[in-house]
Order: C-alpha cells, then structure tokens, then sequence
C-alpha cells in the first residue's frame, strides 16, 4: 500500500480506498495498545500523500477527537494530537499549532514552540501546571533554548515546596555544572539531613572542600549522625576516613545491646554479615587481631546454622583467617584453632565435606 502511495500516477479510487484501510490500521493499532504499526502508517501517510490527501486525514482526526462518543486516553490523544501536527505541519500558523498543542496535552510540543516564539512567560505559566516527574524534562526544554534561568527558579520552588528528591538532585547537578558549589552544597546538606548515606557524605565532603567549608561542616555532619543514632553510617565513613579503631569500637558499641550469640560482641545487628565483615576486611591490614575476632564469630554464627551453604560461607572466612594468622607469625595459633573447631563438629558431616574441600 505504501508503494502504491508512493506512485503519484495511481488511481485516485484507489489511493483513496487505500488512504483510508492505512487510518484504520493506524486506530486499530493505537485503541489495541500499539505494536508500532502506528509509527509505520504516520510516515506512509505524511510522506506519500498530497496537501490535500493529507488534510483530508486532519479532518478525520479533528472529528475523531472531537466526537464525545469516543473515549480516548490521554495517551492516545497525544498521539493523535502529533499526527495531526505531522501532516499540517506546513501549514499551520503558531496559534493554531499551539491551540492543537493544548487539545491534546502536547506538552513538550507547547514548550518548545513558545519558547521559539520567546514568548517565556506564556512556557513559565504552563510548565507550572505541570506534574513533578514533567517538570524536568520541561526545564530541560528551557536550558535547550536558553532560558537557564528561568529552569532554575521554576525547579527552585517546586523542588523546596515538595521536598521533590528528583528535583533537589537536578537542581545540584544544575548547580555543579556551573561551578556554583555553595549553592549545590546547600542542596546536598539538606538533602543529606533528610535522607543520610554513605553516597551523600562523600558528595558534601567534596563539594564543601570547593568552598573551604570541610573542617568546620565535618564535625557538624558527624554531631548530627550521633544524635540520630545512624551508626552503620558513622561506621562506614570510619572506614572511608581511615579511620579502623574508631569503625572497630563502634561496631563493638552497637553490639553491646546484644550478646546473643555465644556471649561475644558480634550483636545481631552484625551477624548477617555487612557492616561487621566490612569492618574486619579493612581491619585486615593494620588490625589483624581484631579482624580475626570477628571472622572467627562469623564462622561460628554460620555454622550454627546447620546448612550446607553456610559451611560453603564459613569456610571462605576460614581459609581468610589462615592467611592472617600465617601473616602474623602465627601458624600454631591456627592449627590449635582449627583443631578444636573440627573437635568440636565433629558430629557435622557436612561441614567435614565443605572443610577437606576448602583443604582445611
């Protein structure tokens, strides 16, 4: 049908009748949920019809839009809505593009054209309306014509209004990418105190060494992590900071409040496993001693547990714990270790099988 479209000399019956099982095609397809054919039938309807061809397809878009009886989406209408401005695209005026643009939530499509026009107040007035997940990509639309500005203040109040996480981050990331540190930092502090994480103290960390702010706003991030008891956080920047005695010593203050577990400080806020193996491998180097405590109450808790898998787990940490104590001078140490452990399970054939695998 393409082909025949194609064919300027065809049969004007026949071109017709074709025109018009190509529209059918193209509603059976959008009322169906779209299987792309849509796509396909809009470029044959645009770039092989004439003038008049083509406004004759407008006009069957514009009743069908306008019929009441017709219940359509909103999605749908917008893809009715860019059809229609594909085929008059040569002749429409601005206002009749903009008032088509409105019929059919043609949102992206308003903001470009009026912002084309400069007409920035109008865009301003409508971007406005706009849901909060729209709202970027329409500040978008204004960056792409140079209205900087007025994306910044539009996402401004939105953003602080709603407390909009996706909207502070743009408005950072605006703010970093012109250099603008302290307003960015200003941003990532607030939204670090709503929401704090590993992530958003590194991102302050360097945003506030830009404006020489670190010594004194370090401290202050610090006070306020303790007030608010967030100690696996204040754990892992110990780590980050290098700071190993400081991450050990907190790691065995929060487990103090449970001694569960064969009496030792591996609380069970630790016992699966993060944050205290976290802790015990950057313990590896400097503290061996300690990291080994804790790998050996994480090989105890797995097996504990009587499964399989667990022994597959507990005996990685054994074989971790070998190096360190070889490291250390140690290897009598170890063998006493392991051969109590075994001792001690020796009624556990499983975790006999999984020990001679690991050549333990």
């Amino acid at each position: 049908m393409g082909n025949c479209l194609a064919n300027e000399q065809a049969d004007r019956v026949a071109r017709e009748k074709i025109i018009q099982v190509l529209f059918e095609i193209y509603e059976h397809d959008i009322d169906s949920g779209s299987v792309g054919l849509a796509d396909k039938v809009t470029h044959l309807l645009v770039s092989n019809t004439t003038s008049l061809e083509r406004q004759t397809i407008a006009d069957w878009i514009r009743d069908l839009l306008a019929d009441d009886t017709e219940e359509i989406s909103v999605a749908d209408r917008q893809t009715y809505g860019g059809f229609l401005l594909e085929l008059e695209k040569d002749t429409l005026d601005d206002e009749t593009y903009l008032q088509i643009c409105r019929e059919t939530n043609r949102t992206y499509d308003l903001m470009h054209r009026l912002l084309a026009l400069k007409r920035v107040d109008e865009a301003i007035r409508e971007a406005e309306q706009v849901s909060d997940s729209e709202l970027l990509n329409i500040a978008n639309i204004f960056i792409e014509h140079a209205q900087d500005k007025a994306a910044e203040r539009l996402v401004q109040e939105r953003a602080w209004k709603a407390q909009n996480r996706q909207l502070l981050e743009w408005l950072k990331k605006y703010y970093q990418t012109r250099e603008n540190y302290a307003a960015a930092l200003r941003i990532a502090e607030e939204m670090f105190r709503t929401y704090p994480h590993r992530a958003g103290y590194q991102e302050i960390s360097q945003l506030s060494q830009q404006v020489g702010r670190w010594e004194t706003l370090r401290p202050e991030l610090l006070d306020f992590l303790n007030k608010t008891q967030n100690t696996s956080l204040l754990i892992y920047i110990a780590i980050d900071e290098g700071e190993i005695d400081k991450a050990l010593e907190l790691v065995k203050s929060e487990s103090k409040q449970d001694r569960s577990v064969y009496g030792s400080w591996y609380g069970s806020a630790y016992r699966y496993g993060s944050i205290a193996l976290d802790v015990a491998r950057a313990a590896e180097e400097t503290r061996p001693r300690a990291a080994l405590e804790i790998y050996q109450q994480h090989v105890e808790w797995l097996i504990a547990l009587k499964e399989r898998k667990h022994y597959q787990a507990a005996c990685t940490y054994l074989v971790k714990m070998r190096a360190l104590y070889e490291k250390l001078g140690e290897s009598e140490v170890w063998r006493g270790y392991i051969t109590t452990l075994r001792e001690r399970n020796r009624h556990l054939p499983a975790l006999r099988d999984e020990m001679a695998k690991a050549k333990l």
